[in-house]
């Protein structure tokens, strides 16, 4: 079974976000021993430190809500990527170097503690290296009524959907 340190560690005191963001990017380096993950539709995605570090960066501008539901999604980034839908694509225009075959954005319908978010993935695809990558992650409430759904202790195996 799966779990985020920040939950084993119980009540969390001081600075939260600090404290989500560290227990989440040690989940995201443990998972990337299991790159490549791939996407429903084929896509094989890896996880690298840079990207790690962007996705669990607290000083995102993210509200606390949005930041902590991104945090909580850590341990379950091979269901996320798995279960993530291609929505749209763009070339890199602002040079990030990462990703000179553009990049892929990504959506998968999220639920945590009741409330309905969708998760957003931006997938830099890399030509020179052959690879593409997780390079950042966003949250956003919902405005529809998501179909499947992922929260901490659902048991996305059993789903049939």
């Amino acid at each position: 079974m799966k779990y985020n340190a920040a939950e084993v560690v119980g009540g969390i005191v001081g600075d939260t976000r600090k404290r989500l963001s560290q227990a989440a990017f040690g989940d995201l380096q443990k998972a990337r021993t299991g790159n490549p993950y791939r996407t429903s539709d084929g896509m094989n995605v890896e996880l690298s430190r840079q990207g790690n570090r962007k996705f669990t960066n607290p000083r995102a501008r993210a509200t606390n809500e949005n930041f902590t539901v991104k945090q909580r999604l850590a341990p379950y980034i091979d269901q996320v990527i798995e279960k993530s839908r291609l929505i749209d694509s763009a070339q890199d225009r602002s040079g990030h170097g990462v990703a000179d075959g553009g990049f892929e954005y990504r959506e998968l319908p999220v639920k945590y503690r009741g409330n309905d978010y969708t998760a957003t993935l931006d997938i830099a695809k890399s030509n020179d290296h052959g690879r593409n990558t997780l390079y950042e992650g966003n949250i956003r409430k919902a405005s529809v009524s998501p179909g499947e759904l992922i929260e901490p202790g659902y048991n996305t195996e059993a789903s049939t959907s």
